[in-house]
């Protein structure tokens, strides 16, 4: 490449200053004063930034900088002394070098092995401006196999603004621990007895380098690319013009200058709805934003855009969507069957979040304050875990005490219901014993305090033993004492409606279930988490394409199959210690209906549709066709009077992939069915048709018939029909 990357490339390295305690980098000096390290301005000759010693943090022990001396090659040797080690066992430095932007930290320790060095933090703060939220940037890659496009984790920077120049640093800890004056520093057995080591490094920039072109420039790559717009979550109204920007930037310090940039937008039947190519030129640094002059929709849709920008032979590219909702009111239909069991409500803010989850038919959320919630409609829940391992050590009286709390907190907060447990495994009597008896205390509370509190079980797991649990809890004498069950539906990779055997499926665990309840006596069941994960590429988990056509199928079968509520996990991609984090080969960062940015995947504008279609919907029957096997129906009744039946043909069967490790899947505007089966309905006029994301179109009757073309997306038909 022809360009002299910005932050990748190491200036020549200055020497040393006349009294060995200063070192030239590029725009700034580092100073060792007063037993500190301090990032100097060049320009103003102010300290912006400092440098300290390592608290222990698991420890008592407490690294301070001692001495500072001048040591080869661009660099400063800071000398600790261990406080709090009355064993006088600890010892060790910071040597810290400077590569023309960089700072690079080398920490080496001499612990003994009685020391934990898990919990490690680097003192280093600010002196000018503040700490600002992390960048979690990711590398957009072609699948190897010719799958789908993913993203690659890539540099995460935790940003100092210090006015002319900013600080970065180059997070290699755990990102989620740190503060304004420490962060995590992970440390490595080193090569000498009891030694270790541990680096961290900081990039020192004009103001004018954001986190983004650092981040790009140390992810390899020459231009930043990055779709953007102020409308909450890329979501519009059907039938409003999108106003959407690509940001471009140079990542370098030289012109960029012979870069071809593509752009391509499909919708979600594959449609290309708008393309643009164009020569693009940027001046070092130069950051730029195009404007996008899309298409609107007519009803609801999907569009999934790529930019590509051409240099030299390689490409680089960045994706995203965004999405058409049609407004729907949800409200008075006291059944609902639709919860969400988890969202990042700072992605991109609570309001917007709260307003998109009515919007989509949530109305219950599995942890919340319904003081908050309920002025969206929504009615929360209350979960927490069941871990008797910590509480053995309390007696009766503590014991109670803590549920009692716990009550407290939950009749406080207005919650309607307490999930009490996530995914234990309960297989022993003894076991069983002991959780009942927790629920014998939380029912005495709720029954002595009035708490109009439902006490809903552990979220029993079906891969996780859970119809076992649920047999030796029942033994225990649990069944009096709840209000309901709470189960999880795993599913692996087959569709919803799989149901040969038990294991990780969803229909066929949920007939266990049902059967177990139907011999133990009947209580409510609530799905507290079912699941359409779209990890790229996974023969183990859904397509986003399928995850769409599998959430109608989950909501539906639930529906017609005796459960009050499912809550979907989750809302948004990525997990709770790293939101809007990248880790490809995690399953649990691709849980969510929202990408990790907040913007649409297929799988919300499922939700709504389902939502939308089963709102105020009672179930009839299941239906069946003579002679065609392989077409699979379910009848409700509509809340306007219609008849209301969705449709779905297994003539390619239930098993979506075989384990493969080499698995390509699918683009989302690509169907994976190949056949199709043709079926006659009587009908009493004509039907509406709608897809899995809630597209509709008309279908005539003729003759008192009509004639649909299934295959293995479930399709929704109103109408009446007349047998």
């Amino acid at each position: 490449m022809r360009c002299k990357w910005l932050l990748l490339s190491c200036a020549a390295f200055a020497c040393c200053r006349a009294d060995g305690m200063e070192i030239a980098g590029d725009g700034f000096t580092l100073v060792g004063r007063d037993n500190k390290i301090l990032v100097v301005d060049a320009v103003d000759k102010e300290p912006v930034f400092e440098f300290g010693g390592v608290d222990f943090s698991w420890g008592p022990q407490q690294a301070e900088i001692t001495e500072i001396i001048p040591a080869a090659g661009q660099s400063l040797r800071a000398v600790f002394t261990i406080n709090n080690d009355p064993d006088k066992l600890c010892a060790g430095h910071v040597l810290f070098t400077v590569a023309g932007q960089r700072i690079i930290a080398n920490y080496v320790l001499t612990v003994p092995a009685t020391v934990n060095y898990g919990g490690m933090l680097a003192e280093r703060r600010a002196l000018r401006g503040d700490m600002q939220p992390l960048y979690k940037s990711g590398s957009w890659t072609r699948h190897e196999h010719g799958g789908v496009p993913y993203e690659r984790s890539g540099a995460v920077l935790r940003p100092f603004a210090t006015g002319s120049l900013n600080v970065l640093e180059i997070v290699k800890g755990n990102l989620s621990w740190n503060y304004e004056r420490k962060s995590h520093l992970r440390f490595t057995p080193g090569e000498q007895p009891g030694e270790i080591r541990g680096t961290a490094e900081y990039l020192v920039t004009p103001a004018a380098v954001t986190p983004q072109l650092a981040a790009t420039a140390l992810n390899g790559a020459p231009i930043v690319l990055a779709f953007h717009s102020d409308q909450p979550n890329h979501i519009w109204a059907s039938g409003e013009k999108p106003s959407l920007q690509l940001h471009v930037g140079n990542s370098g310090t030289s012109p960029l200058s012979d870069c071809q940039l593509i752009i391509t937008v499909r919708n979600f039947a594959g449609e290309v709805v708008y393309s643009d190519s164009r020569p693009l030129t940027l001046a070092p640094l130069e950051q730029r934003q195009l404007v996008l002059s899309l298409p609107t929709a007519a009803q609801q849709d999907i569009l999934f855009l790529e930019a590509t920008a051409k240099i030299a032979d390689k490409e680089y590219f960045t994706r995203s969507n965004i999405a058409f909702l049609d407004d729907y009111d949800f409200s008075n239909d006291p059944d609902s069957l639709f919860g969400m069991a988890a969202a990042f409500y700072d992605v991109p803010g609570r309001d917007s979040i709260f307003r998109l989850m009515r919007r989509i038919g949530v109305a219950y959320i599995r942890n919340g304050d319904n003081r908050e919630s309920s002025r969206y409609g929504i009615i929360s829940f209350y979960h927490d875990h069941y871990t008797p391992d910590k509480w053995r050590d309390l007696d009766a009286a503590g014991r109670e005490d803590m549920l009692r709390k716990t009550l407290d907190h939950i009749v406080k907060t207005g919650a309607v219901a307490w999930e009490f447990g996530n995914e234990n495994r309960i297989l022993t009597p003894e076991a069983a014993s002991e959780y009942v008896e927790y629920l014998r205390i939380i029912r005495r509370l709720i029954d002595e305090s009035g708490a109009k509190v439902k006490l809903l079980s552990i979220g029993f797991a079906n891969g996780f033993d859970g119809i076992k649990s649920l047999q030796m809890v029942h033994a225990a004498g649990a069944w009096p004492l709840l209000d309901g069950i709470a189960y999880h539906l795993g599913r692996g990779n087959t569709t919803p409606d799989y149901a040969e055997s038990g294991g990780w499926t969803y229909l066929s665990s949920l007939n266990d279930l049902n059967a177990l309840l139907d011999e133990y006596g009947r209580k409510p069941i609530y799905l507290t988490e079912v699941y359409t994960c779209t990890k790229p590429n996974s023969w183990w988990h859904d397509s986003q394409r399928r995850a769409a056509e599998n959430v109608v199928l989950s909501y539906a079968l639930a529906k017609a199959n005796h459960v009050n509520i499912a809550f979907h996990y989750q809302l948004h991609d990525s997990v709770w210690f790293n939101v809007g984090g990248v880790c490809e080969t995690d399953s649990e960062y691709f849980y969510g209906l929202l990408d990790r940015f907040g913007h649409p995947k297929p799988p919300l504008l499922a939700f709504q549709a389902t939502a939308r279609q089963l709102h105020g919907a009672t179930f009839v029957r299941k239906m069946s066709f003579p002679g065609q096997p392989s077409v699979n129906g379910l009848l409700f009744r509509a809340r306007d009077g219609q008849d209301l039946a969705l449709l779905w043909n297994r003539s390619e069967g239930c098993w979506q992939s075989k384990k493969s490790d080499d698995y390509a899947a699918l683009e989302p505007w690509v169907s994976h069915w190949q056949k199709t089966a043709p079926l006659s309905m009587d009908a009493a006029g004509d039907v509406t048709l709608i897809n899995p994301i809630g597209q509709q179109r008309a279908v005539a009757s003729s003759g008192g018939k009509v004639t649909l073309s299934l295959d293995g997306a479930p399709i929704w038909v109103r109408g009446k029909f007349s047998n």
